[in-house]
C-alpha cells in the first residue's frame, strides 16, 4: 500500500499544532510542526520538502501568503507542495489573494476534522497529478532527445558498418587485423543497440552515475512497465480522528 504523503503545518499557536499533530496522526499521515512562515518556507524548498502544507495566514517572520509566492517561485511545478492556506479573516477577497499568490487550496477558520480530512485527500491527489504530469514532460523531453541521437547516429553508424565491410574484403585473410576488425564491430553493434534502445523509450527512468551524484537516463528494459495513472492511499476509514469530528480549530 502506498503510504500517505507527509504534511507539515505551519502555525504560530502552539495548541492549533497539537490538534493538528493528534488529528494527522489518527489519519496515518506523517506530520511535520513549525511555529514561523520562515521555518515552514525552508522545509518546502528543502529537496525532502513535505507533499503537502498547511500554512497559517498570519505568522512571525514571514506570512503564510509569502511562504506560498516565495515556493511558486522557486519551486518547479511537478515538485511543488500542494499548499493550503488557513485564516480567520473574513474578507470575500481573502480565497482571491491566497489563490494568486500561490495557494492550491483556502480554508476559513474556524476548521472541522472532517473538513480538513476531505482537503488532505484533495491535496495529496493533486500532488500526485502533478507528479505523474512532471513524469510525462520529462518523458517527452528525452524521447526528443533519444529522436535526435538516433538520427544523428544511424547514417555514421551505417558508413561505418559499409567501410567495415569494405576493409574485411581487403585485409580480412590477416589475423590480426581481422581481430581489430571484429573489435570495431563489435561497437558498432552496440551502438546500434544504443539507438534501437533509445527509440523504443517509453518511461523516464533516472540512475545514479559513478560517483551517485549524477544521474544519467536508465535504458536497461524494466522488469515491469509503470502504471501512469495517480494513484493515493485512502487514509483507513476506521482511523479515529478527534474527541469530536467537529472539533474546531480556531
Amino acid at each position: 500500500m502506498t503510504p500517505l504523503p507527509r504534511v507539515l503545518v505551519a502555525d504560530d499557536d502552539a495548541v492549533v499544532r497539537t490538534i493538528f499533530r493528534t488529528a494527522l496522526e489518527s489519519w496515518r499521515y506523517p506530520a511535520e510542526l513549525v511555529a514561523t512562515g520562515t521555518d515552514a518556507l525552508e522545509r518546502l524548498l528543502a529537496p525532502d520538502r513535505p507533499s503537502i502544507a498547511i500554512l497559517d495566514w498570519e505568522m512571525p517572520g514571514m506570512t503564510g501568503i509569502a511562504v506560498c509566492r516565495e515556493v511558486r517561485k522557486r519551486v518547479p511545478v511537478a515538485d511543488r507542495p500542494c499548499m493550503i492556506v488557513l485564516t480567520a479573516r473574513e474578507s470575500d477577497d481573502a480565497p482571491a489573494i491566497a489563490l494568486d499568490a500561490g495557494a492550491d487550496d483556502f480554508v476559513r477558520k474556524p476548521i472541522h476534522a472532517a473538513e480538513v480530512r476531505t482537503r488532505l485527500h484533495i491535496a495529496a491527489s493533486m500532488r500526485e497529478l502533478r507528479r505523474v504530469a512532471g513524469e510525462h514532460s520529462r518523458l517527452e523531453g528525452a524521447m526528443e532527445m533519444a529522436s535526435t541521437v538516433c538520427h544523428e547516429l544511424n547514417q555514421p553508424l551505417q558508413a561505418a558498418r559499409v567501410n567495415l565491410e569494405l576493409v574485411r574484403m581487403e585485409r580480412g585473410d590477416d589475423p590480426a587485423i581481422a581481430e581489430e576488425l571484429e573489435q570495431v564491430h563489435r561497437q558498432i553493434v552496440r551502438l546500434g543497440a544504443l539507438t534501437s534502445r533509445l527509440m523504443r523509450l517509453t518511461h523516464y527512468r533516472p540512475a545514479a552515475y559513478l560517483d551517485r551524484d549524477t544521474r544519467i537516463l536508465d535504458l536497461s528494459p524494466p522488469d515491469v512497465v509503470p502504471d501512469p495513472r495517480p494513484h493515493v492511499a485512502e487514509a483507513p476509514d476506521s482511523a479515529p480522528i478527534t474527541d469530536s469530528p467537529s472539533r474546531a480549530v480556531s
